[in-house]
């Protein structure tokens, strides 16, 4: 639980929080204190509970030329072939998939031009982006890409720096240009 409200259940082995993710990304957790709860209820009735209270500190800023903008792309060489779609919220990016679902990707910016993708993460379900899942099997490997944007604003190409191992996202992020759909 988080601050009282239930964030995840998991009731297969192995015990994670976020999947087989196991990974609580803070930046869809307003900065300040928060009390995070594990509880556990075996099949014969005992229970357990853990309680630590932590500061979240804010989010790092989304590049101006990003957030908020959602680009898209069609793309036939994968599994779900179709309009795929990137927008960049302040908790990370959200990929679009053709059939209406999607994918949080954990990322931060560390120079300008430059973006590191980490593993997906599932949004605890207090939030309003109610998507996890991912391109890989945990765990996702960290990669970074280099991206450009036309002076028109209009086009965006992504290069990887580090070999992503991930080649579903790898060819998703490399395999084309994004054009601009909205923001």
């Amino acid at each position: 639980m988080i601050d009282g409200a239930a964030a995840w259940v998991e009731h297969s082995a192995p015990y994670a929080y976020g999947s087989e993710g196991n990974l609580l990304v803070t930046t869809f957790l307003k900065p300040g204190t928060h009390t995070f709860t594990s509880h556990v209820a075996t099949a014969d009735g005992t229970t357990a509970e853990d309680t630590v209270t932590a500061a979240v500190q804010p989010s790092p800023p989304v590049p101006s030329v990003l957030l908020g903008v959602t680009w898209a792309r069609q793309v036939s060489s994968m599994d779900l072939p179709g309009r795929w779609t990137i927008t960049a919220k302040p908790f990370g990016w959200f990929f679009g998939d053709p059939q209406g679902g999607g994918a949080n990707q954990d990322v931060s910016y560390p120079s300008p031009g430059r973006v590191i993708v980490r593993a997906y993460i599932d949004e605890p379900p207090a939030g309003k982006d109610l998507y996890g899942g991912g391109f890989c099997e945990p765990p996702d490997p960290t990669t970074t890409y280099a991206y450009r944007i036309t002076a028109d604003g209009k086009t965006l190409t992504f290069t990887a720096i580090s070999k992503d191992g991930c080649a579903g996202r790898n060819n998703l992020l490399q395999g084309g240009t994004w054009s601009r759909v909205s923001g």
